[in-house]
């Protein structure tokens, strides 16, 4: 009983810790993709990239890709640990 107490609570800090998680992830996620080619109406209806890849963007788009694929792993560890613990308390 004691055991399933102290899963209890440790389920409650990891929800905690995983909202914000997600939300750093997210956060990462929309910076990533703020580094996109932007796109544009030309002539016809055509959607067109402006695509003027520079030295400096591509290390920044990297940068910021690492940040988001970490960011991730952190959540999808949380949540891993959150639904093993569901697991055992169904137990």
């Amino acid at each position: 009983m004691e055991q399933r107490e102290k899963l209890l609570e440790e389920r409650e800090k990891l929800k905690t810790e995983y909202t914000k998680r997600h939300k750093t992830w997210m956060d990462a996620f929309n910076k990533r993709n703020d580094l996109l080619p932007k796109f544009h109406d030309a002539p016809f209806g055509v959607k067109m990239a402006e695509l003027t890849p520079t030295t400096e963007s591509l290390v920044e788009y990297d940068k910021a890709d690492k940040e988001e694929r970490e960011a991730s792993a952190k959540a999808r560890e949380t949540l891993a640990r959150i639904l093993e613990i569901n697991a055992i308390l169904k137990q």
